[in-house]
């Protein structure tokens, strides 16, 4: 299943398509998540962040890994029933308060006081970037799919970096109000999966 919204040229390229049609993908590329081998995970999705958050809840529910899905959207949800299919407990969470809790996910996992030992997100920089302070404050992490626009997919192009924490990086400059330099990563060959205590979230 190929989930899209129709916001650009090539988006909208696609909504034109008729049954029968083709296209050509070249997949998989960069690096995805690690799913890691624990009771329990939250996977924290935010518009169309959210698809591809589905295969990864069936991955972990085949581990036995207990899966709970935070969804966030702005008006409309979808794929709801999809993840509780894959045997996932579902909350939502809309900016209209259309369905679900109004406000944001992070904020709904405040009020559910919802917990887990793993944390997944895929979605818009400052929900990923509110996440991981949340599970800063927690003294966890969470791995997060970073989204950038991606001229090749291949790292040649090197369009779509990102600074990254690095020890042994040649920038030294403080960021973020933190000690240390940062490492430019791309995000479709090195990510576009990073552990959300990485990334420089004001670069």
């Amino acid at each position: 299943t190929l989930v899209y919204g129709a916001v650009g040229r090539g988006t909208k390229l696609l909504s034109w398509m008729r049954p029968g049609e083709s296209i050509s993908l070249s997949d998989p590329l960069g690096r995805g998540y690690r799913l890691l081998d624990v009771p329990s995970a939250m996977l924290v999705g935010g518009g169309i962040g959210v698809p591809p958050l589905l295969e990864t809840a069936k991955r972990l529910r085949e581990m036995g890994v207990s899966v709970t899905a935070v969804l966030g959207f702005r008006d409309q949800a979808f794929l709801e029933q999809e993840f509780r299919s894959a045997g996932a407990g579902v909350y939502l969470a809309t900016d209209s308060g259309a369905a679900g809790f109004h406000g944001t996910v992070v904020d709904l996992i405040r009020s559910e006081g919802l917990t887990a030992e793993s944390y997944y997100a895929c979605g818009p920089r400052p929900m990923l970037c509110a996440l991981t302070s949340l599970c800063r404050e927690r003294g966890q992490d969470a791995q997060v799919s970073l989204e950038e626009r991606m001229g090749c997919g291949y790292g040649a192009c090197v369009g779509c970096v990102c600074k990254i924490r690095g020890e042994n990086s040649v920038n030294k400059e403080a960021l973020d109000g933190t000690e240390g330099g940062y490492v430019r990563k791309k995000v479709c060959k090195d990510g576009p999966v990073f552990w959300g205590s990485e990334v420089i979230w004001n670069a």
